[in-house]
């Protein structure tokens, strides 16, 4: 029996349907507008069976990003790699604070600790044009997934890989801002999707002292950074964990400022703190 475009995605599943949209997007490499001007057509046998492989993958719990290789964000498709935390929607908070920032003027020089795919430093990379990016992690496979996307977007000439712990980083130039995601799950938090610790890696995930410790160490090294000439740090924390990084910031005496930016569910998900030249 044939199965129509149409017929696919509204067939019962446990996976959501903007899921079931996006495979199709990745299996016939097509648009959303493209599937859905193509409701009526058959699918060809063979795209039919990547199709429900790569769902009953999903459904058995594996990251669809993982199964496909890429993911969707702040209106780009990056790369990804098994070995690499998986960029959120939340996350893209972070990106726009950032351009809500500096909407006048850019930093010609900024630093992205704990990089990742590369998300966050190379969507700002694409919308300065003059910047240059410094990415930082300790996990190699995120330092070459970065440079594959920036390799992709045309921007590996203007970003720079550092193989560092943060804590250990010394930069000598002077840095207007850095950018942060860093690890900040405390181990046993029940509300973590058991398909999230299964599959992702537990560096870019879990922190100690109940998931603030890279967001404090991260912290002071970004003030210890940013004090040569003042600058900005932008970074997300956790859903509940902004009353305790509150009160962090303000025992910081480099920090001068500080503000917070909530998410899609009205969470405060990326603080914004102004650091004081020396």
């Amino acid at each position: 029996m044939n199965t129509t475009i149409g017929q696919w995605l509204r067939s019962p599943s446990f996976s959501s349907y903007c899921d079931r949209e996006y495979i199709l997007q990745h299996v016939l490499n097509k648009s959303k507008s493209e599937i859905y001007l193509l409701w009526e057509q058959t699918l060809p046998k063979n795209q039919l069976k990547k199709c429900s492989d790569i769902l009953f993958r999903h459904e058995k719990g594996e990251p669809l990003a993982y199964i496909l290789g890429e993911v969707e964000f702040y209106s780009d498709t990056f790369f990804t790699d098994a070995k690499v935390f998986i960029p959120r929607p939340e996350t893209e908070i972070l990106v726009e604070s950032v351009l809500n920032y500096y909407q006048n003027s850019y930093p010609r020089h900024f630093v992205d600790f704990g990089c990742g795919s590369g998300s966050i430093g190379l969507s700002l990379l694409k919308r300065w044009p003059k910047s240059q990016l410094l990415a930082v992690d300790t996990n190699r496979y995120a330092l070459n997934l970065t440079l594959k996307n920036a390799g992709k977007f045309k921007l590996e000439k203007r970003i720079h890989l550092c193989f560092q712990n943060i804590i250990d980083l010394e930069i000598k130039h002077p840095i207007q801002l850095i950018t942060a995601n860093p690890p900040y799950i405390a181990k046993g938090d029940v509300g973590l999707q058991p398909a999230v610790e299964k599959y992702e890696p537990e560096t870019a995930l879990f922190s100690e002292w109940s998931g603030l410790k890279a967001i404090c160490t991260w912290l002071d090294k970004a003030c210890s950074i940013l004090s040569k000439e003042g600058g900005n740090y932008f970074f997300e924390i956790g859903y509940n964990q902004y009353e305790e990084v509150k009160n962090i910031l303000k025992n910081k005496h480099l920090v001068k400022y500080f503000t917070s930016y909530k998410d899609y569910q009205g969470y405060k998900r990326v603080i914004h703190c102004s650091v004081k030249r020396k």
